[in-house]
């Protein structure tokens, strides 16, 4: 994000500025080697909205063509099941043979995911009030489920889909979201995304080639793909969805000094000569 915000994706290939390159290559690899394919997708994303915030949309084309080069370099030369486990999982998603056990891991993983959210939203045993939801405290039977699992372990205790069900982890906004505030809360949830969205995006207009741009993407780009982030990807309601509800409360901070640099008063000056501390953009 740090690298995305202050300075163009594809500056990270400046070699006059190595520690750009250690900044966006370690993100990369070390989100490869997580094997976690929503993290990767991420990376990219990030800067596919960095480059499209700055309208630099050929730098979208030059980052896709390096990408593509390089993975076929690595599959020409035969070296892609000699890659690690979490690397090859990532690849699984792409039509290229990878070892078997991280494609059907891979596969499994989506799978059991949309398995565990029909059974949980199809049937009253998991949520009880799918339109209010049944509270955030943790039921008998919830608490009973990781009681077990402590004792003889999440593996040996029962299938892991069936250990999400009944300790309510069901790695899923919109079905976590029923289940702690119901269907009320989930369209209150997503109206806020949207609103959040609409409201980075104004603060990200209103500030555009002000010296402390880079810091304003820096607290409203993740805010322009929350909405679309949770609802398709992954999100989590109880654990960082209250986060997320506090940081907005930074968008609104940046409008409110928006407006006090758009209306000069008496004795004061801009918001720039103000805050010594907003860091300069560099010049592109």
């Amino acid at each position: 994000m740090i690298a995305c915000s202050f300075w163009r994706p594809l500056a990270a290939l400046d070699l006059t500025k190595p520690w750009r390159i250690l900044i966006a290559g370690g993100a990369v690899v070390l989100t490869l080697l997580s094997g976690f394919r929503t993290g990767s997708f991420g990376v990219f994303l990030n800067f596919t909205l960095s480059s499209v915030l700055r309208r630099k949309f050929l730098d979208i084309v030059l980052i896709s063509l390096i990408s593509m080069v390089i993975l076929a370099a690595v599959v020409v030369s035969g070296s892609v099941r000699h890659l690690p486990y979490g690397v090859q999982r990532v690849l699984s998603q792409l039509p290229i043979e990878v070892d078997g056990r991280a494609a059907a891991d891979a596969e499994s993983s989506a799978v059991d995911r949309f398995e565990m959210w029909r059974t949980a939203l199809s049937s009253d045993r998991y949520i009880s009030n799918k339109l209010l939801g049944d509270g955030f405290n943790m039921s008998a039977r919830e608490l009973q489920a990781m009681r077990s699992q402590t004792d003889t372990g999440p593996q040996l205790y029962k299938t892991w889909t069936e250990a999400a069900l009944e300790t309510g982890d069901y790695h899923g906004f919109h079905v976590e979201t029923i289940r702690h505030t119901g269907t009320l809360g989930l369209v209150c949830a997503t109206v806020a995304l949207f609103v959040f969205m609409a409201s980075a995006f104004r603060a990200i207009q209103q500030t555009r080639n002000q010296p402390y741009w880079g810091m304003v993407l820096f607290i409203c780009m993740p805010y322009l793909i929350y909405p679309f982030w949770y609802w398709l990807v992954f999100g989590s309601y109880k654990a960082s969805f209250p986060t997320l509800l506090a940081l907005a409360g930074m968008i609104k901070l940046l409008h409110v000094l928006i407006h006090r640099e758009s209306t000069p008063q008496s004795g004061s000056s801009n918001l720039t000569a103000n805050n010594p501390h907003f860091l300069k953009q560099e010049k592109r």
